[in-house]
């Protein structure tokens, strides 16, 4: 992206954050490009070889990460990692199997939603993720941004409780090594827009690993319909 469309989500993200906050969706879903900072030089024993995907991060020698630029189908599996933090490397095995389209009006009935931000499209990401590093992932968001149609980075909006209709968002505690867990993500395209991927991206040098596929609409579930009474026995 150039310098003028960073700017531009800059501005947008903030909006947008301020917005929920009033309206009891904490969080946001700003498009933006995350950042994070690379470990010094040294730490690099033990990285993949090979691999174009943080070769400055250490992580198992057994481990073959998936390459950066990486297009994948919806339900294929990647070898991500990424620095959480400066004393933390994560290393995930990650298929994002179904991107849902959906509404304010399905999926957010016990929420309060200011009318500003019923003009943006709301989505449902599903994904399965396995801890295959060596270090305990406990609550840890996940680097994974919503891709619009207009090749923008949608952050995950994050709620003050919890959203029953798509949880969790983060990794549960604790989340050790080996362990598996489905997630679900959020995401608020703006001015109507429409979601055309996920992406992996921890920092904004990195090209982003992608997935995209049929997005489905989610359809209200079926209602129960009253049983009919029988007649009393005479």
């Amino acid at each position: 992206m150039g310098t003028g469309v960073r700017r531009r989500l800059a501005a947008t993200g903030a909006a947008l954050g301020s917005l929920l906050l009033v309206t009891t969706l904490v969080g946001c879903s700003e498009e933006q490009e995350p950042r994070t900072e690379r470990p010094t030089q040294g730490s690099t024993q033990g990285a993949t070889q090979g691999s174009t995907q943080a070769p400055y991060l250490p992580v198992p020698s057994a481990v073959a990460l998936t390459d950066e630029g990486e297009r994948l189908s919806l339900g294929r599996s990647a070898t991500l990692a990424w620095q959480p933090r400066q004393d933390l490397v994560g290393v995930i095995r990650a298929s994002v199997d179904r991107i849902e389209r959906t509404t304010f009006e399905q999926s957010f009935k016990e929420w309060k939603v200011a009318e500003q931000i019923r003009s943006y499209t709301p989505y449902l990401v599903h994904a399965l993720i396995t801890n295959t590093g060596e270090t305990d992932l406990a609550g840890l968001p996940l680097p994974l941004y919503g891709l619009s149609a207009a090749d923008a980075l949608v952050e995950p909006s994050t709620f003050a409780s919890r959203f029953k209709p798509c949880h969790p968002s983060t990794l549960p505690k604790p989340f050790p090594a080996g362990a598996s867990v489905g997630v679900c993500l959020v995401y608020l395209v703006p001015d109507g827009g429409e979601l055309a991927g996920v992406a992996f991206r921890p920092s904004e040098e990195f090209r982003p690993i992608t997935w995209a596929g049929a997005i489905a609409t989610l359809t209200p579930s079926p209602t129960a319909k009253p049983k009919k009474r029988r007649p009393a026995a005479g």
